[in-house]
């Protein structure tokens, strides 16, 4: 049971999923390591339990038949939670959405995905009629929230001592905030050197890290770790990118660059292939989204096309 606490941090949030998901019938949360989209999912689930007939709550262990069992010849108003949707496998996600296809019209599904799903979402969900076709961003929270949430690892007075640390550290990313009060509780301060040394905040950076780099600039912003001037708002995931990278660029900005430097010119298959695997882990899908979400941040000024079995040409928009 959440406490009244992140309740109230979590209403806005709550209400709008809520109205999305009776809208839509099927929703999708994510948001990168640490913001809560999985709490996000058990609370509504909580919030919902009295307006459906019969909820599925997905504890780790549910199967397909399970689901299957349930919504079969059922006529009642249904609601699925699936808050570790992502760590099922393949198969299950498949089965899972296709089952869906065919259940009654008063079936609801909440489910969270994490950032490599939403990344390679076409990869994801295998399945040419996508029931779950929704994705909302949840976003670390605001410095209100953060005081609000940090009361619950310590008393007002020391809430109020050093909400204004804490949110500079997390960003309002709950995980580091989480993890930085509990510190903080040990080690009566917040230096930010120890901070990163500490073994759960370190994973989360390192986790939060490939994060970021794997996002274009406009979707760093869109998740809510930059603001609109390119700045990280998180001084902890700041340094730390600071630390472990010569260049903040996302992957999907450098390969923008590689097009403009050759602009007119083919950049072959080889050449693409060959940048992916320098700067991250190849694979043909990984080749296929990187180059759909280059098109997607080309201005209007540019288009890229696939010159087949060649590679790729980044030109002018003719004019007429």
């Amino acid at each position: 049971m959440l406490s009244d606490k992140r309740l109230k941090v979590f209403t806005t949030d709550i209400e709008k999923y809520k109205k999305l998901l009776l809208q839509t019938k099927h929703l999708a949360i994510t948001g990168v390591t640490g913001v809560g989209s999985r709490n996000i999912v058990r609370l509504l689930n909580q919030e919902l339990i009295k307006t459906f007939e019969t909820t599925i709550y997905d504890d780790g262990f549910i199967t397909i038949q399970n689901i299957r069992d349930t919504i079969s010849n059922n006529s009642r108003k249904t609601l699925i939670c699936i808050p570790n949707f992502s760590q099922k496998d393949n198969q299950f996600k498949l089965d899972f959405q296709t089952l869906l296809l065919g259940a009654n019209r008063d079936t609801h599904t909440i489910i969270s995905i994490d950032l490599s799903d939403y990344m390679n979402y076409l990869s994801a969900f295998k399945i040419s009629k996508k029931p779950i076709s929704i994705i909302q961003i949840q976003k670390p929270r605001n410095k209100e929230e953060t005081f609000n949430l940090i009361q619950e690892y310590c008393t007002l007075e020391i809430a109020k001592r050093v909400i204004d640390q804490i949110f500079d550290l997390s960003g309002g990313i709950a995980s580091l905030m989480k993890a930085s009060i509990n510190f903080y509780q040990i080690n009566t301060n917040l230096d930010e050197e120890k901070l990163m040394k500490a073994p759960n905040i370190s994973i989360t950076l390192n986790t939060l890290f490939k994060e970021f780099t794997s996002l274009s600039q406009n979707e760093q912003i869109e998740f809510g770790l930059t603001n609109n001037k390119g700045e990280v708002i998180s001084t902890l995931l700041g340094e730390f990118i600071s630390l472990n990278s010569n260049n903040r660029e996302s992957l999907v900005d450098k390969l923008h660059k590689l097009l403009l430097k050759n602009k007119d010119q083919v950049l072959s298959i080889d050449m693409v292939d060959e940048f992916i695997a320098e700067n991250g882990e190849f694979s043909l899908w990984n080749r296929y989204k990187l180059i759909e979400r280059v098109r997607a941040i080309l201005s209007s000024e540019h288009k890229l096309t696939t010159i087949r079995n060649k590679g790729y040409k980044l030109t002018n928009v003719s004019k007429t």
